[in-house]
């Protein structure tokens, strides 16, 4: 169990990691953090994390980074729900089946999440786009690690078997690193939503670093979801 203190610091690690994807010293914190601690008092307790498996150090770094431990409990626990509430109709245009529709929002989600988008219709026809925003990000830029990624994008009974991971009775799941089995996915995040009754369900998903903002994601895939079963 945390302390209110060790709450406050990983927090503030995991929000600053997010954002930059460089490891988080303890002079960072003490200086930035609001924190009236000692940078040797914060290390004590960046220490304590990293003890119980929720941060770690990458390489050779005088920084800490989150573990795949610290990221679920991150968004297990510290992540309020996030709803968004903006007008979707102009995203669907002049759309006349379901595929124009899924068609459509994969490519508004990955504009506004700027991650993989990707889209299974009922009839398991897939969409997907969004791999330059993920080759943007510092932790795709080996070669074979993305090229891992569109082979599982362009294979169906892979994507299919990395979404079947998650369980039939929740609508929402998120999965990190290697929570996953798949090989070639376990540097990702991944947020996979269902649409649709169940006997004709689809799937709407994000494929993103594993410190993606998964809140505001997860927020977006739901107005998509729902804006998809308005229509169809």
């Amino acid at each position: 169990m945390l302390s209110d203190r060790q709450k406050f610091i990983f927090n503030a690690v995991l929000r600053e990691f997010i954002d930059t994807a460089e490891p988080v010293s303890s002079g960072w914190l003490s200086e930035h953090s609001n924190l009236d601690l000692s940078s040797a008092t914060i290390r004590n307790e960046l220490k304590g994390l990293e003890k119980e498996g929720f941060l770690m150090h990458p390489h050779t770094s005088s920084g800490c980074a989150p573990t795949d431990q610290g990221y679920r409990i991150f968004v297990d626990d510290f992540l309020p729900e996030l709803i968004l509430d903006f007008e979707d109709s102009d995203f669907f245009i002049e759309a006349k089946n379901i595929d124009e529709l899924l068609s459509q929002a994969v490519s508004e989600i990955a504009k506004l999440t700027k991650n993989i988008a990707i889209g299974i219709s009922p009839t398991k026809k897939i969409y997907y786009t969004g791999i330059a925003n993920l080759l943007k990000q510092p932790e795709f830029k080996d070669a074979k690690k993305s090229s891992q990624i569109v082979e599982i994008l362009e294979d169906l009974p892979q994507l299919l078997n990395l979404f079947s991971q998650v369980p039939s009775d929740t609508k929402s799941q998120v999965t990190i690193g290697g929570e996953s089995s798949q090989e070639g996915i376990q540097k990702c995040g991944i947020i996979r939503t269902l649409f649709g009754p169940k006997e004709l369900q689809g799937i709407l998903a994000i494929i993103g670093p594993k410190r993606m903002r998964y809140d505001y994601n997860q927020a977006i895939l739901n107005q998509f979801a729902r804006a998809l079963e308005s229509r169809i």
